[in-house]
């Protein structure tokens, strides 16, 4: 389905005022434990490895009738980093990550109104929470020392250890994010510091309360998943690396839309099997498909110079599965100099044969780097969200009915009855006698002939249409 993109552009409102506050400090001090204790979800990957956490994770929550978003944004593995010395050139792709996963941290602390900054119990007299302390004390943010992986009530004194005191933060707050030893203490804490959340903010959030249209981005590692991302968030919230498998986590972004808000997911590269080493990457494949089961629409982004190969079917296969919305975006069009139109309709037929399962869904070639067709992706993006939701009258389904009995010469068929009973996505129906059944008077053919003609019908692009037959000898 070739989908026409000389539409105008629409702008897209991205911006939302929230309050903010993040979690910053060492790697491996229990950020991401402290966050999904915080939010009451496994949203964050947690692990030994340090480094787990390298994009921005962003979630909502309330404490104390105070609502506030909580930004998970990794952690640091040294104190070389333009806020805290002098800027040394990265050489390896690992430094460049570790590079990127700084200017992470320090978007999140200039975009909030509160960091918790956090150490553990082995990280006396650390040279990085030195740093990170006068950092934050020569910038003036507002903050709340937190000392981490206090698991014993025995061991809350620590906090008064002279190490600590010489931060000239004061006393750290004792918790365990594994127990939720301290946590709400901390939040008391937490929100005493924001202060008193005027009515005209708490209405404002109230109307924001409506739930998120669910879009998820996936493919192969490096097909520009991330930076379909960021193009439409308008920032770099997740890092873009020539590295395979630099997001290692779902990442999930609020995007405001005139339509409605969007639950904007960045998900792992996904490889085949035999390529997945890492445990590390094995849970955030394992995330990644979960994701796909509690989205609305997936956007399936493939590189238009490399050919469909077993993860894109799997994908396709798994989404459809699933009853999901499915959308192909074919990037890198940019890098096409002639004969744009002719590559294109090759490109679809391409697409269809090799993703059977999902021929239905729209293709639309898109190019990150320029933007272009980007706002009729997420117009599509839209539609394929209503067009799971559709209800058909029943004058059309008794016409489809009608009409494949008379193409296909089975005056049987149009004794049968077709209902929808479900939708997201549409769910069909069709009331059969058992004697019918078992003479196989009615085929798979003639069934995906009444799916198709319900479907050009209504232009229901995008979105599986079911049709289940139903034995009525009994009724």
């Amino acid at each position: 389905m070739l989908i026409n993109t000389n539409e105008k552009k629409k702008k897209i409102n991205t911006k939302s005022v929230v309050i903010k506050v993040s979690l910053i400090g060492r790697v491996n001090v229990g950020k991401s434990t402290l966050f999904n204790k915080i939010i009451g979800e496994d949203r964050a990957l947690v692990s030994k490895i340090a480094g787990t956490t390298r994009d921005r994770n962003y979630a909502e929550t309330e404490w104390n009738n105070k609502r506030f978003t909580l930004i998970d944004a990794g952690g640091f593995f040294d104190i070389k980093m333009p806020h805290f010395g002098k800027k040394i050139q990265p050489q390896s792709p690992q430094e460049i990550i570790n590079e990127e996963v700084k200017k992470n941290i320090i978007k999140a602390t200039e975009e909030s109104s509160l960091v918790i900054f956090i150490t553990d119990m082995r990280g006396a007299a650390n040279p990085i929470d030195r740093e990170i302390a006068k950092f934050i004390k020569q910038k003036k943010i507002p903050y709340v020392f937190v000392l981490s992986k206090v698991d014993s009530p025995r061991d809350v004194n620590i906090v008064f250890n002279q190490e600590y005191l010489t931060y000239g933060l004061g006393a750290p707050v004792p918790i365990s994010a594994a127990s939720g030893l301290g946590v709400g203490d901390l939040l008391d804490t937490v929100t005493k510091k924001l202060g008193p959340q005027s009515a005209s903010r708490r209405n404002k959030e109230e109307k924001t309360t409506i739930r998120p249209f669910k879009l998820a981005v996936v493919g192969k590692p490096n097909v520009g998943k991330s930076s379909l991302v960021n193009y439409l968030l308008k920032e770099e919230r997740v890092i873009i690396s020539p590295t395979p498998h630099t997001t290692r986590e779902p990442q999930d972004s609020l995007l405001a839309d005139p339509r409605g808000p969007i639950l904007l997911i960045d998900t792992v590269g996904i490889r085949k099997k035999s390529k997945i080493k890492l445990e590390i990457e094995r849970l955030g494949v394992r995330r990644s498909l979960k994701i796909i089961e509690r989205t609305d629409v997936v956007i399936l982004l493939v590189d238009i110079n490399e050919p469909i190969g077993h993860q894109e079917k799997a994908l396709a296969n798994f989404a459809v599965s699933k009853n999901k919305g499915l959308i192909i975006a074919v990037n890198k069009i940019d890098l096409l100099k002639e004969g744009i139109e002719s590559i294109m309709k090759q490109k679809i037929l391409y697409y269809q044969v090799m993703l059977p399962m999902a021929w239905w869904a729209p293709i639309i070639f898109i190019s990150i780097k320029t933007g272009k067709n980007i706002d009729v992706l997420i117009d599509m993006a839209w539609q394929v969200k209503k067009n799971r939701e559709y209800e058909f009258d029943e004058e059309i389904l008794e016409e489809a009915i009608n009409q494949i009995a008379r193409k296909t010469d089975n005056k049987k068929l149009s004794k049968c009855k077709l209902t929808q009973v479900a939708t997201h996505p549409p769910k069909l129906i069709i009331q059969i006698h058992k004697k019918m059944l078992a003479r196989k008077l009615i085929n798979p053919a003639q069934f995906n002939m009444i799916e198709k003609y319900l479907r050009e019908k209504a232009q229901l692009w995008g979105t599986p249409i079911n049709i289940y037959k139903q034995d009525i000898s009994n009724y």
